[in-house]
């Protein structure tokens, strides 16, 4: 009988990537580690950081998800922008720039948002009027 040693197998894409240590291996023993460092315009998928040190685990999985994925912007929910799922839609990507309104007992604090790392800019979107 023949144990099976656990492996995690590297499958990132190309994709927003400028580098993988240790390069051109793919195929990481339980316990073993990968850095992946995404281009200035990606984060690593659900860590909002553009370089993370990776864990094979026991269980044959990475500790997290190994890609990268374009810096976008979520749509600015909770920050008195009417309707915001209509003027924030689409195009949500870094750089980005959308015209909007505020809702009533509020005014814009700017002419338009713009999608930054950090989120929407100006922070915040609207403000009260008093």
């Amino acid at each position: 009988m023949s144990s099976t040693e656990v492996t995690c197998e590297l499958k990132t894409t190309k994709l927003g990537v400028i580098s993988i240590y240790p390069e051109g291996k793919t195929i990481f023993k339980a316990g073993e580690k990968v850095m992946i460092t995404c281009s200035e315009r990606h984060w690593l998928i659900f860590t909002k950081e553009t370089s993370k040190l990776f864990t094979c685990l026991n269980s044959g999985d990475w500790d997290h998800m190994t890609e990268c994925a374009e810096i976008s912007c979520e749509v600015p929910h909770n920050q008195h922008v009417y309707y915001p799922s209509g003027y924030f839609r689409r195009d949500l990507r870094l750089g980005v720039k959308k015209t909007y309104r505020c809702e009533s007992g509020y005014r814009e604090t700017a002419k338009e948002a713009t999608c930054t790392r950090d989120g929407w800019t100006p922070n915040p979107l609207c403000a009260e009027i008093v």
